[in-house]
């Protein structure tokens, strides 16, 4: 199958289609005709022609006229471009345009105090009781020697009594409440989960998680939202659009958790006919679990065949973590880490 993309709308002026090297390929007829078009790679075209979804001409209008009949559309594209569909291969398209992946914004740029506005925002809006999922700012920015509070006191200040859990803008650490903390239990006597670290000092926990320590925090709440399952799916619809407004025609989701439903997610839009694009989706690692358990799984989800929309042969899995937060494995030791109880780094997964 040929995935055809279209964008009319843009600022490049443009469409996009998948393209095959020659002008035209078979004596059939075809069912659309493109005209007026910037055809890509070929400079004396304007028209491009597509039969059942597959591009079967490439020429000038009035040589179209060979191919088509009275019951061929066409479109007239005004001069606009007409490109090759772009492929994505590293993208998280179930998550970026999902409400399930945060409703509480805060910022960037800011320091811990001054995240204290977003974060009052972020009350008003939210469910008594319910977890609040958050996104946004930048971990170095929330840890200062500077600071007479740490971030665990500002968010249990403005959230006392419901979990919260803020994604770093690298997604390799979580920002959490007390409540949040105790949901998972996790307390100052916990011992760091494999692949992820609990931020302590003085072995007083911060509301700092790394790495896999986070991802167990986001776990629990995603798979606590109301209407999980609707609200995934309406996300992941949301991201394809986006994906088939942009013009591109081939997706790499490198990071399926299927343990928050996402794989069932994924089938039933395929089965509604949702998927517009063609996605190879991974599915996630877990550092902690059965590993035949997870290669079971693997083996039954695997889908190999290229001609589906949806391909399942390769799965997502970290090795190590970030320079950044001191959690990506090195040779020498970390001149200066907020985890210095690890100076050589973490591996996600046990290296043996």
């Amino acid at each position: 199958m040929k995935v055809i993309s279209f964008l009319f709308a843009c600022l490049c002026s443009s469409v996009s289609l998948i393209f095959a090297p020659v002008e035209v390929f078979a004596d059939i007829r075809v069912d659309t005709l493109f005209t007026d078009a910037i055809v890509y790679g070929h400079p004396q075209a304007d028209t491009v022609g597509t039969k059942d979804g597959e591009i079967s001409f490439i020429g000038n209008f009035n040589a179209s006229k060979s191919v088509s009949d009275a019951k061929t559309e066409i479109i007239d594209l005004k001069g606009a471009a007409l490109y090759p569909g772009f492929v994505d291969n590293h993208n998280h398209v179930f998550e970026a345009a999902s409400d399930a992946g945060g409703s509480c914004e805060v910022s960037a740029e800011a320091t811990l105090e001054e995240q204290v506005p977003f974060l009052k925002i972020c009350r008003q809006n939210a469910k008594p009781g319910r977890w609040v999922i958050g996104y946004g700012h930048y971990l170095e920015s929330i840890l200062s020697d500077e600071d007479t509070r740490t971030p665990l006191d500002v968010l249990d200040s403005i959230f006392p009594d419901q979990p919260v859990v803020i994604m770093e803008q690298t997604s390799h650490s979580m920002w959490v409440n007390s409540k949040a903390l105790a949901d998972v239990g996790f307390s100052a006597r916990t011992k760091d989960p494999q692949g992820g670290v609990i931020l302590k000092e003085d072995g007083l926990m911060l509301g700092i998680l790394l790495d896999n320590a986070g991802d167990l925090v986001m776990e629990k709440a995603w798979n606590a939202l109301e209407g999980k399952f609707n609200q995934s799916y309406d996300g992941l619809v949301k991201g394809l659009q986006a994906v088939a407004a942009n013009g591109i025609t081939t997706v790499g989701d490198g990071r399926l958790y299927w343990k928050r439903g996402w794989y069932e997610v994924w089938s039933a839009a395929e089965k509604d006919g949702n998927i517009t694009a063609r996605v190879s989706i991974r599915p996630w690692v877990y550092p902690e679990g059965s590993k035949r358990q997870q290669l079971d799984f693997f083996k039954k989800i695997r889908r190999d065949d290229q001609e589906d929309l949806l391909v399942i042969n390769q799965v997502k899995m970290y090795s190590d973590g970030l320079l950044e937060n001191g959690t990506a494995k090195v040779l020498q030791p970390y001149f200066e880490t907020i985890i210095p109880q690890y100076t050589h780094g973490i591996n996600y997964i046990p290296q043996q």
